[in-house]
């Protein structure tokens, strides 16, 4: 594109180049996100060292940024609302990458448009403490898929896009293990589920 890919053989097999995979839509980010910044006058760190000394200019890049990051929401909602049939949102990020507030925010311009959105946290389903996967050091694993009752998360799901009505779990973490509150769920013709979750675009994860 506007660029140079630049290959490196595999330290293991040294003299074999790697086959190329092209990552459209991680380029197209980095290239969006690096546009953006330039318009804000920050291309490179010392930039950012300048606004962030001149309060002003800090304060007004901040709001640009919370603005473009909510109409870019906004333009997926209403993606989103244009398709009738979608009935679940998949929304995947490591931990503490905002995750959630990205679930809440897309419910809101959802909202906006007359759907009706439902977060589901794939961390309800979290196994009960005692089966949890350890890792080399014994420590439990929650990152890892088989922390999670995968087999139950799409029975629930297929149920619901059945139009049955489902409890939903709530998953205690202070007694490590999964309850009934009475969360339950029947979707409608605008109920749309806002999954979000460590592994929300793992196709293990949605496999039914």
């Amino acid at each position: 594109d506007k660029g140079y890919m630049l290959l490196l053989p595999d330290r293991k097999n040294p003299t074999k180049m790697p086959k190329f995979e092209e990552r459209e839509k991680l380029f197209k980010t980095m290239q969006r996100t690096t546009d953006w910044a330039a318009n804000l006058g920050i291309e490179i760190v010392g930039d950012l060292n300048n606004a962030i000394c001149d309060q002003r200019k800090f304060t007004e890049i901040i709001f640009a940024q919370e603005a473009e990051q909510e109409r870019r929401i906004a333009e997926i909602a209403t993606t989103i609302s244009e398709h009738s049939h979608v009935k679940f949102v998949m929304i995947a990020g490591p931990s503490s990458s905002g995750k959630t507030s990205f679930a809440n925010r897309l419910s809101i311009q959802l909202r906006s448009l007359g759907k009706k959105p439902h977060i589901i946290s794939l961390d309800d389903y979290f196994v009960d403490r005692e089966k949890t996967p350890r890792d080399e050091n014994g420590d439990y694993n929650f990152e890892c898929l088989g922390a999670i009752d995968v087999e139950d998360f799409n029975n629930d799901m297929l149920k619901l896009l059945a139009g049955e009505t489902v409890e939903l779990p709530r998953f205690n973490f202070k007694t490590g293990k999964r309850e009934y509150d009475g969360n339950v769920k029947t979707l409608g013709a605008d109920d749309i589920l806002v999954i979000e979750g460590i592994h929300g675009l793992n196709p293990k994860m949605s496999y039914a």
